[in-house]
């Protein structure tokens, strides 16, 4: 070997060893090879155990569509056998190959040796490195040795640059979770399970927003000192329990910030074991939920009131959710269906599979359940729709939709048993009928005036007898009869009626009819 092909190893060497990129490393390897080999084809085969295959990251001589057959076929043909057997394969004439397909391959590249030399790094093979020359028998001893020692040079520098992508990549990803970790919303700890009393290793800047200790505070103590004296609440064995047997929990503690203050703190914490199975870390993800247990309280406490106020209503109430399951209702409605029990037994309560077993209590069951069916689809109130039931009861309904920032949340059904006030009103309309009918037939003259001496109802006989239209007696009162001394008597009687705290008082006066007569009354007022 002269000295010049010397020159030339130890600086193609000493290139390869510093390059930065893969494709760096790739050009350098070409260029060694034009420099120095008559090529028509080289490849780089480097393996991917993930996909199980020689994927070809350098070429020279293939289209688009060799690369890709040659990659999909290349652990099957002569590259796949140098990789899985270690040796190099020389074919000194590729018309003499024991290979048939690769004899019809070199008639249409003009190849006539090939030469195929495992690339290794310093513990294992990670590839080929197939060259093809136009001559026969290009490569001799010495020419198989420098190429296996390029191959491997390539091969060390190729390992040690996939390394360091890796590196960079799980170090890129350590960055990245320690921002995210920083920047998160919620409060982040970690403590050392292998040392006694868990003390905490890290603490990110939500954990320092949100107790109000900063970083430098905590570090080495156990997060317990953030519960003050509260150290027997219901969630604590729980946690004791978690981190004796290495298991993952979740809770809600009360927790107090470093100027006194309570909040309530929703912590989960996870255990963290290494490769080999031991248990290392704790890490628990704090989340301040005070706003809403402060809110989720005075919902309790408003659904308190008005379920005392609903109690004691004298009407049956039930609010159903926009799911059909019972949220409220009162002792008035179970009385008033015959439902067993209490109120809070109903609460989740079904209310669909409900109404179907109660409709058999209404005189029209499939009705009953039609009409429910269509008041919701509508979702608007719906204000005293009577229903009967089979018993002869009868109930005003209401309906009052619940919407919450035009969201539907459910509804309110009110039930009030009006049964007697029905059937009074039923008989006072018969009686109201009945002397209406009197009064209409009666010979006698019978009216009534309001205040202002309108006529409010005249009888027939009336009518008759003054003979004017339906129309008049809408446009003038009773007073526009009189002549005006008659309409000053009237009115002293009236007065004297009203003011005088008699039941009533006869008297006589002189009208004037339609006839252009004038007539005697005598007026029992």
């Amino acid at each position: 070997m002269n000295n010049q092909l010397i020159s030339t190893i130890a600086d193609f060497t000493a290139r390869v060893l510093g390059v930065t990129t893969i494709e760096e490393l790739l050009i350098h390897v070409q260029d060694f090879i034009d420099s120095n080999f008559n090529t028509i084809q080289t490849a780089i085969y480097l393996y991917s155990a993930s996909e199980n295959k020689l994927r070809m990251y350098h070429t020279k001589g293939f289209n688009d569509e060799e690369v890709r057959v040659a990659e999909e076929t290349a652990l099957e043909r002569h590259p796949g056998w140098v990789f899985k057997t270690g040796e190099i394969l020389y074919i000194p004439d590729s018309l003499k190959s024991d290979f048939p397909q690769l004899r019809i391959v070199t008639k249409r590249t003009r190849a006539g040796s090939r030469l195929f030399i495992p690339v290794r790094n310093d513990r294992e093979i990670i590839g080929v490195f197939g060259i093809v020359s136009p001559e026969i028998d290009a490569f001799d001893k010495s020419n198989i040795d420098l190429l296996t020692f390029l191959a491997n040079v390539a091969g060390t520098a190729f390992s040690k640059l996939r390394e360091s992508a890796k590196k960079k990549e799980y170090e890129d990803k350590l960055l990245l979770h320690d921002r995210a970790l920083f920047y998160i919303n919620n409060g982040v700890v970690i403590t050392d399970a292998q040392k006694r009393d868990y003390p905490m290793v890290y603490v990110n800047k939500a954990f320092e927003r949100i107790t109000g200790y900063s970083e430098s505070e905590v570090l080495g103590k156990n997060c317990r000192f953030l519960q003050g004296r509260e150290r027997n609440q219901p969630g604590i064995e729980k946690l004791r329990n978690a981190l004796k047997n290495g298991e993952e929990c979740s809770l809600v503690l009360k927790n107090f910030r470093k100027d006194g203050t309570l909040f309530w703190n929703e912590l989960t914490v996870t255990p963290i074991f290494s490769e080999s199975g031991t248990l290392t870390n704790y890490i628990g993800i704090q989340n301040d939920i005070t706003a809403k247990v402060l809110y989720e309280q005075h919902l309790r406490d408003i659904t308190t009131r008005v379920g005392t106020i609903i109690s004691s209503l004298h009407s049956g109430i039930l609010v159903e959710d926009e799911y059909r399951r019972v949220v409220l209702t009162n002792e008035e409605f179970m009385k008033m269906f015959g439902v067993p029990g209490i109120p809070q037994e109903l609460v989740g309560m079904d209310c669909a599979a409900a109404a179907e077993g109660l409709k058999f209590l209404f005189m029209d069951p499939p009705g009953f359940i039609k009409r429910i069916d269509e008041i919701l689809s509508h979702r608007k109130a719906v204000i005293s729709e009577e229903i009967w039931l089979a018993d002869g009861r009868i109930l005003a309904r209401d309906y009052i939709p619940v919407f919450i920032q035009e969201n539907y949340r459910g509804h309110l059904w009110q039930y009030r048993d009006i049964t007697d006030t029905v059937k009074s009103q039923t008989l006072i309309e018969a009686s109201e009928k009945k002397y209406r009918q009197i009064i209409e037939n009666a010979s006698d003259l019978i009216f009534t005036l309001d205040e202002a001496y309108n006529f409010v109802f005249i009888n027939p006989s009336a009518k008759h007898t003054f003979a004017y239209s339906d129309d008049f007696y809408q446009s003038v009162s009773f007073t526009g009869l009189l002549e005006p001394e008659t309409r000053i008597m009237f009115d002293e009687k009236i007065s004297e009626l009203v003011n005088g705290g008699a039941e009533k008082i006869n008297f006589e006066i002189q009208i004037k009819t339609n006839a252009h007569s004038m007539i005697w009354l005598a007026i029992n007022a």
